[in-house]
């Protein structure tokens, strides 16, 4: 949920400035799923459009306040997810046509702690030493999503070989030679239970 969260929190802050150019004012709460990722709520909870952000579903009295709502909870199933482009598929679910919307306004918006990002930053300098890197992301939230061990060690093989610096964060693949682990950076453990140090890493990146 944290890619879905991150696209859908940025479209609701560049809506809400869109709105307010045109002078109207609107403010968000947001209702969690129960099963959601740990940081999906520190996403919203920075997010300057919204208000609150719960952690379990309003009852239908809570509900009445609004005068209006929009519901994601069967968002695999809606129309246009994993068709349209990811911006363009939440301002048509909130009634926007895309196309009057600026390419700046489809970009995520990533917020993260200061302390995070330069520890965060001087950890990954100490390896590349100031040199580009490709950030890779191997695992997914799901296998059949994931690439194989046997396809993320020959995309970490090609890249090594061409002398390029590899940050990730997951699992190293099998048979990864002691020469290649020297070109590689795994945050795995530096990541671990900490978005704000993953998107670091991430928005740090020149390629992913």
């Amino acid at each position: 949920m944290l890619g879905d969260t991150i696209i859908g929190s940025s479209v609701v802050e560049s809506l809400s400035s869109i709105m307010e150019a045109q002078g109207l004012t609107i403010s968000f709460d947001v209702f969690c799923a129960w099963n959601a990722r740990p940081g999906v709520e520190s996403i919203w909870e920075r997010n300057p459009a919204v208000n609150t952000v719960f952690g379990s579903s309003p009852t239908i009295r809570d509900l009445q306040q609004y005068d209006a709502y929009i519901d994601f909870t069967s968002l695999l199933q809606m129309q246009g997810y994993g068709t349209e482009h990811y911006a363009d598929f939440y301002y048509n679910s909130f009634g926007v046509d895309p196309l009057t919307v600026g390419v700046s306004h489809k970009l995520p918006i990533i917020r993260t702690s200061e302390e995070a990002f330069k520890s965060t930053q001087n950890r990954i300098n100490e390896f590349t030493k100031g040199k580009e890197f490709v950030f890779v992301q191997a695992e997914a939230s799901t296998p059949g999503r994931s690439l194989s061990n046997e396809a993320t060690l020959l995309l970490l093989q090609k890249l090594c070989a061409s002398g390029t610096k590899v940050v990730l964060s997951g699992t190293l693949p099998e048979d990864l030679g002691h020469e290649l682990q020297s070109q590689i950076l795994n945050l795995q453990e530096w990541t671990r239970n900490s978005l704000d140090r993953y998107v670091s890493a991430i928005a740090l990146a020149q390629r992913v």
